[in-house]
């Protein structure tokens, strides 16, 4: 089973990702371009998406010679992010007459003509009559020369799958931001509540004061821990720049 672009599918794995609770649905196009859903499926991280979408599209191939699938991305409250729109085919060898997959899908034909009109198109072999002495007709056909898709280099594959998987761990480390940055907060709320009460009860005056030596130290800690996730955050954001640039330069 090959797929007619990995990219743009890699890319709209990696953007879901970055989205709290977001999934991914795969339809079916027709040649009549009606759409048949055929799987839905959150999104967990890189690797697991990818291995869904691949056991997506083998069952939709099935013994067939190709099939043209629409992939497409929505937020955790049903609304839709982007699509794609691509083929797959059996082997390795994709056939000539199909460009490259639509990269931003706006979901309309009119957007799909408009995509597909500035991709490779090889036309059907003209057909040629001759006339025989007795006025028989002879079909003959031109052959035409079928072009290959080469694969993507190793190095480029390799370099794409560990720029994901740091923007996953980026993610990742944004969400343990937040929840530091909001613990931080209520330990805040809850010092002055400490110190609004030792102030109104003399009697709890000592018991307020421990609970709030408490609080602060306990702020504290989550102050060093929120500066050492930034710390790490921004080294990931540094390191995934290097590797982009690197890749530029190989590919380039």
């Amino acid at each position: 089973m090959r797929w007619q672009d990995e990219t743009p599918i890699t890319e709209l794995i990696v953007e879901g990702v970055n989205l709290e609770g977001a999934y991914l649905t795969v339809a079916r196009v027709g040649e009549d371009r009606k759409e048949a859903q055929i799987g839905s499926q959150p999104i967990e991280g890189v690797v697991d998406a990818r291995e869904w979408l691949d056991g997506v599209a083998v069952g939709a191939l099935g013994t067939g010679s190709d099939v043209r699938l629409r992939i497409r991305l929505w937020n955790a409250d049903r609304t839709p992010v982007r699509g794609i729109t691509t083929r797959v085919w059996p082997d390795a060898e994709a056939p000539a007459d199909e460009g490259a997959p639509d990269r931003k899908d706006d979901d309309t034909d009119e957007g799909v003509d408009a995509r597909r009109s500035s991709g490779l198109v090889v036309r059907r072999p003209a057909t040629i009559t001759k006339a025989l002495p007795h006025s028989v007709p002879v079909r003959r056909e031109r052959a035409v020369a079928t072009p290959t898709y080469a694969s993507p280099c190793p190095t480029c594959a390799s370099a794409s799958t560990t720029v994901a998987l740091l923007q996953s761990r980026i993610s990742e480390l944004s969400a343990m931001l937040g929840t530091a940055q909001t613990a931080v907060r209520d330990a805040r709320r809850d010092a002055e509540d400490a110190q609004k009460s030792s102030l109104t009860r003399g009697r709890r005056a000592k018991d307020a004061e421990a609970e709030l030596s408490r609080l602060r130290a306990e702020n504290a800690e989550l102050l060093d821990a929120v500066r050492r996730l930034r710390r790490e955050n921004r080294e990931l954001n540094e390191g995934a720049a290097e590797i982009l640039a690197a890749a530029s330069r190989f590919t380039g």
